[in-house]
């Protein structure tokens, strides 16, 4: 699935090798780490949050137009570049969805899930990767998840009834947005179209294009290569080289 996810802020997927003793994916490199590792106790100042959770929105307004929810969108799963640029990962519980297709499989991870979620119900998958991206805002600005509890049932009941504060030197447009997404239940595009999220926008950079991509080795050549005994990411980098 991520190999038809072509965008600048999703990790790139270049290249799967299977061989008889490895199963290898060749991705992109994002060497900030994760995002969670630059969000203080406090929270990151607004102005640099505008730039990542616009970054953030556009990655999953994107997914969500070539039918793909991600399902398992938080904090842990968003990693920063080299260039401070943020990169989705983890596809793995990701799936293709038409518009009023309903799910019954409960996954993610609790923190972020939506109320659907937590009351086992049918949903529809956009909406709950959008909520989850009210919960990274929340953290984003905060240092701290809006709904927080000693046990899984306790924060169930309180996604459920929707009991969350926000810190208050978070500003009213910050509050509002993402009063917005926790209560209200926006589409992708009424999140982008925000006017939070321009703020601080600068000229979108042009996407990079596929003459930027490093060019990928014939699959028998690297099968060949690897059964031989070579190490599967030294023989791209070479093969590519």
């Amino acid at each position: 699935m991520m190999a038809v996810l072509d965008h600048s802020n999703l990790i790139q997927l270049f290249q799967v090798i299977e061989t008889f003793h490895y199963f290898c994916m060749i991705m992109g490199h994002a060497g900030g780490g994760q995002l969670r590792d630059f969000i203080p106790s406090g929270g990151i100042q607004e102005d640099k949050a505008h730039r990542l959770f616009r970054q953030i929105v556009r990655a999953m307004q994107f997914c969500h137009k070539e039918g793909i929810a991600h399902l398992d969108l938080k904090l842990e799963n968003i990693m920063v570049d080299d260039s401070g640029n943020v990169k989705l990962i983890d596809f793995g519980l990701s799936t293709r969805f038409t518009a009023g297709e309903k799910l019954k499989e409960i996954w993610g991870t609790c923190l972020y899930f939506s109320p659907e979620l937590t009351q086992e119900e049918e949903y529809e998958s956009p909406p709950t990767d959008i909520w989850s991206l009210g919960i990274i805002l929340h953290f984003m600005l905060t240092g701290r998840c809006p709904f927080r509890a000693a046990s899984r049932e306790q924060l169930k009941k309180l996604i459920t009834q929707g009991a969350y504060d926000i810190l208050p030197h978070v500003s009213e447009g910050t509050q509002r947005l993402i009063n917005e997404i926790l209560m209200v239940g926006p589409t992708i595009e009424q999140v982008m179209g925000h006017p939070w999220l321009s703020q601080g926008e600068v000229a979108a950079s042009p996407s990079p294009s596929s003459d930027t991509l490093p060019k990928l080795p014939d699959p028998t050549i690297m099968k060949t290569i690897i059964n031989m005994g070579h190490h599967p990411y030294n023989t791209w980098v070479s093969v590519t080289s």
